[in-house]
């Protein structure tokens, strides 16, 4: 799943071409959802080439409808070029969901690579096209790991408990 507005920053042209290549190697294996808002989707839409390998819903997404994209989804995928926060991410997390992420120091901080997540090389379809293999590949034997390691890294991180005790020890400090 890609979500989300549809700017260049976000890099979706990196995941259009490393998705039209991974669907020479596995046909049918795979589906990439692009939800979001664009101004100039024509300019991403001529680089798709595999148009069986997309599902694109360009557009507002209404709100009833984001727990089902997530929930429908395996992975968000974030090919950013620059990244300052990333609701996205956060979005994923909240049901469970790996990132496949570009290796940006944002995404470093919340993505453990293997673990609970993948990173690739920043602006490098290749990169992102190898990981996606791998991903394909070992599915059924990493996917249900991947995902109790991530909600376990949510709890510890970013439960209501863990956000209280930061902001009491952040106000103690001032």
């Amino acid at each position: 799943l890609f979500f989300g507005k549809i700017v260049e920053n976000k890099g979706i042209e990196y995941l259009i071409d490393a998705a039209n290549k991974l669907w020479k190697t596995y046909p049918s294996k795979f589906v990439v959802k692009i939800n979001g808002n664009c101004q100039s989707w024509s300019s991403y839409d001529q680089l798709i080439i595999e148009r069986d390998a997309f599902e694109i819903n360009i557009g507002p997404v209404p709100n009833e409808r984001v727990a089902d994209l997530f929930c429908e989804s395996h992975y968000i995928i974030l090919p950013y070029k620059d990244i300052t926060q990333s609701g996205p991410l956060m979005l994923a997390y909240n049901y469970g969901i790996p990132a496949i992420a570009s290796n940006l120091p944002g995404f470093l901080e919340h993505i453990r690579d293997k673990e609970h997540g993948y990173l690739f090389e920043t602006e490098n379809a290749n990169s992102l096209y190898n990981i996606l293999c791998e991903v394909i590949k070992n599915h059924s034997s990493n996917y249900l790991t991947m995902k109790e390691s991530l909600i376990a890294y949510v709890r510890e991180n970013y439960s209501d408990e863990k956000i209280n005790k930061e902001y009491s020890k952040m106000l103690l400090n001032i």
